[in-house]
């Protein structure tokens, strides 16, 4: 009987996983890096703990051309970019490295596609 009940519970957590993948949704960032230093970009979700690419790690551009994120999400959630210079985090922009800075049109929502952002030392 445990056997059976635990195989129910185990088949409606697949089917609950997997009918949230398949109403996931895109949003794509378009970041262009024009302060003289490396920095790193790390997005954030507004309605969940969740990171990319990692709650401590972030994407590296060490050039200064336009880098597309493409990320999925869910429906209509808001995701805010937060980049800063590396090594020393002197300057940040978006919600900087934690998520938690104030910002103005550093966040989109999930399903379109931001413009571009240019980072550079006038934030």
């Amino acid at each position: 009987m445990k056997s059976v009940i635990g195989s129910v519970f185990l088949v409606a957590a697949v089917l609950i996983a997997s009918m949230a993948q398949t109403h996931a949704e895109d949003i794509k960032f378009h970041i262009l890096n024009e302060s003289p230093y490396d920095i790193q970009v790390r997005f954030f979700s507004k309605a969940r703990t969740v990171f990319w690419p990692g709650q401590h790690s972030g994407y590296d551009q060490k050039d200064h051309v336009v880098h597309d994120y493409n990320l999925s999400c869910n429906p209509g959630e808001q995701i805010c970019y937060g980049a800063w210079t590396m090594p020393h985090l002197a300057d940040k922009w978006g919600v900087g490295d934690t998520g938690k800075l104030g910002c103005a049109k550093c966040c989109g929502v999930c399903g379109q596609n931001v413009s571009q952002i240019s980072l550079g030392l006038a934030k």
